[in-house]
């Protein structure tokens, strides 16, 4: 009997944890279908919000409470950024999944790619926002960044080479869709 409600638990798990990897929202099935699903992200700004140096310059300029009032207010908007980008892999890994139905089988291999690249963004999003509301309650715990503006910008370029491939003329307006 508790082997049975294991492994009852371990299945609802599972599916929870698929479902908060592949989001919600409307199905997308190409790059062109992205206006509306999409926030667009500045990188420069959400890297700056995560940058050890620029946490080592206030904390070098600020009162211990002045620091902790600012540290407070970047980290809500990292992890405003990074609802943003959880949601915009999620509707990536869709547009990858419709682009791996392809016939042409370089849309096709481009699409997994993009799903691919998607999920590990996903993940990665939802790891840092985990991270980011421990610091949001010890504002003075030091956070150290895994790369994550980095592989958002891969995941751009994995749209972008999709796009390039599926309508050459929308690469510009995609990519500054997310």
């Amino acid at each position: 009997m508790t082997s049975v409600v294991l492994i009852a638990v371990a299945v609802v798990f599972l599916a929870l944890a698929w479902r908060a990897i592949r989001g919600e929202g409307a199905p997308v099935r190409n790059s062109a279908e992205l206006a509306g699903q999409t926030r667009a992200v500045d990188l420069t700004a959400f890297k700056t919000l995560l940058d050890p140096a620029d946490d080592e310059y206030l904390r070098a300029r600020l009162s211990a409470r002045d620091f902790r009032r600012v540290q407070r207010m970047r980290t809500r908007a990292a992890m405003e950024y990074l609802v943003w980008t959880a949601h915009n892999a999620a509707v990536l890994l869709r547009v990858g999944e419709a682009a791996a139905r392809s016939e042409d089988a370089a849309v096709a291999r481009l699409g997994r790619e993009l799903a691919q690249v998607a999920i590990s963004v996903r993940l990665r999003s939802l790891v840092t926002l985990y991270k980011l509301s421990v610091r949001l309650v010890f504002p003075d715990k030091e956070f150290a960044s895994t790369g994550f503006v980095e592989s958002y910008g891969k995941l751009r370029q994995s749209l972008a080479m999709l796009t390039q491939a599926q309508n050459p003329s929308a690469v510009s307006s995609v990519s500054a869709a997310i």
